[in-house]
């Protein structure tokens, strides 16, 4: 009976299925116990030899191409976050210091700040979120105090808006060149049949060539992980661009429909004898008064400021 039992455990272990796949209710998941079965079937009964070897022969030459994609695939390590797994160091290129090689800047890159902004588990959607609220922050506490302390004149909303629009787009515009020119510079390193660095300083450069395993991983990697967040942020930036190109115009423009002046320089004196819309607009500005009468020193000495009262 336990010898029939040992036999129908051992033709159940033969049977190569993925793990974690279900056959008439069993989850086919071997274990150390069905190994030692399998290994007293094949010493015990002879004529099964046959079935067992080409399933060890189908085994092996599946575990053989694991491994091989695992060689390609740096070691990952696991994430207690909901985000996907990602390797935790490099191999090959032993001539090169740790921190130069391209793999481990690229585990240097995403560790970053904002730099993450770009990969595929935040998406076009996160990155666009992300944009849009440090565009808020930027306006509403950095922007619209400076633009409404330029424009403290009423009657000067549009310009107020535009300048301050500029200047949150001109910022977020900015840090999309950063994070492109930080993912370009990996990806460039991943593209790259050899590796360009420093042994102990800037003075002291050299060349190490991939092997072929290491250049394959490094272009999995690249098309994996790399090109996709390098591609998303060159959309962005063109498309914030436009939009920061747009906006300038749209300021330019509100300035020349109603300009603001400088009462006191004498540039803009000579100016307004010869422009009668500027005249107009001036004159409209000041309340049809002499305009030092919006200053006290000019007041003192304009005689105590005569015509102001």
């Amino acid at each position: 009976m336990t010898m029939q039992l040992s036999k129908s455990l051992c033709v159940l272990s033969l049977i190569i299925i993925p793990e974690g796949n279900v056959i008439s209710g069993f989850t086919a998941n071997p274990t150390t116990q069905q190994n030692s079965l399998l290994a007293k079937c094949i010493k015990s009964k002879p004529n099964c030899g046959g079935v067992v070897k080409k399933d060890l022969r189908l085994q092996a030459k599946r575990n053989s191409e694991e491994n091989d994609f695992a060689f390609l695939s740096p070691p990952r390590e696991k994430s207690s976050s909901s985000s996907s797994s990602r390797f935790s160091a490099s191999f090959g290129s032993e001539a090169v210091p740790e921190n130069q090689r391209p793999t481990n800047e690229y585990q240097e890159l995403i560790r970053s700040p904002l730099f993450d902004w770009a990969t595929d588990e935040t998406g076009d959607k996160g990155l666009g979120m992300r944009l849009l609220i440090t565009y808020a922050a930027f306006f509403g506490i950095i922007c619209w105090p400076i633009a409404g302390a330029t424009f403290v004149m009423d009657g000067y909303g549009l310009q107020k808006f535009t300048a301050a629009n500029v200047g949150s787009l001109a910022v977020i515009f900015a840090l999309l060149v950063r994070l492109y020119t930080g993912w370009g510079y990996i990806g460039a390193r991943l593209k790259s049949k050899d590796i360009e660095y420093e042994e102990t300083g800037w003075y002291d450069g050299a060349v190490e060539e991939k092997t072929k395993t290491e250049l394959a991983r490094d272009l999995m990697l690249y098309r994996k992980d790399v090109a996709p967040a390098e591609n998303r942020v060159k959309s962005f930036t063109a498309g914030v661009g436009a939009l920061l190109l747009v906006s300038c115009l749209a300021m330019n423009f509100s300035m020349k429909a109603k300009p603001i002046f400088n009462e006191y320089d004498p540039a803009l004196l000579q100016q307004l004898r010869a422009d009668d819309f500027a005249a107009d607009v001036a004159a409209t500005q000041s309340g049809s008064r002499p305009t030092y009468c919006g200053n006290r020193y000019y007041t003192a000495v304009a005689n105590g400021g005569q015509g102001c009262d």
